[in-house]
């Protein structure tokens, strides 16, 4: 089985469950058919479209939180090279624009505290994508298990 080598600083991506994971590549392990990753950003897939409506607003509305999720400051990732897929320019383009001019925001305690009782932390988010990934991939390469996790 032939995998693509991607190169250092090339963006690509994983999905599951509606969400996309960008990442940006550190290295590729062949011999072990490995990805070390950097994570980006995990966005809703029926936002990643530049001429949604709500994307132009999203840092003025509250579904923000749940379209974009920062995680440049969150744990790298090494996983099978086979789950990666490559980003298109075109795409994560203005995602990492978007990105990039995220800064937080000054929030009193109790803002806080609403923030983090409605919305996980991005490391929390990063953990239940990542979860729900390898149980996809799990189940994608064992159908015989999907069956019984059904039951």
């Amino acid at each position: 089985m032939s995998f693509v080598e991607y190169q250092p600083h090339q963006i690509v991506f994983l999905e599951c469950e509606e969400k996309r994971l960008y990442a940006e590549v550190i290295q590729t392990v062949i011999d072990r058919q490995l990805c070390w990753a950097r994570p980006l950003v995990i966005l809703s897939r029926g936002f990643s479209d530049a001429e949604h409506p709500l994307w132009d607003n999203w840092q003025t509305s509250e579904i923000a939180l749940e379209m974009l999720v920062d995680l440049r400051q969150e744990s790298d990732l090494l996983l099978p090279l086979s789950w990666f897929q490559m980003a298109v320019d075109t795409e994560v383009i203005p995602v990492l624009a978007k990105l990039s001019g995220l800064k937080p925001k000054p929030y009193s305690a109790s803002d806080e505290a609403i923030v983090q009782h409605h919305y996980p932390s991005a490391q929390e988010q990063l953990q239940q994508f990542i979860r729900a990934l390898c149980l996809a991939n799990q189940n994608h390469a064992n159908p015989d298990r999907e069956e019984t996790n059904k039951q």
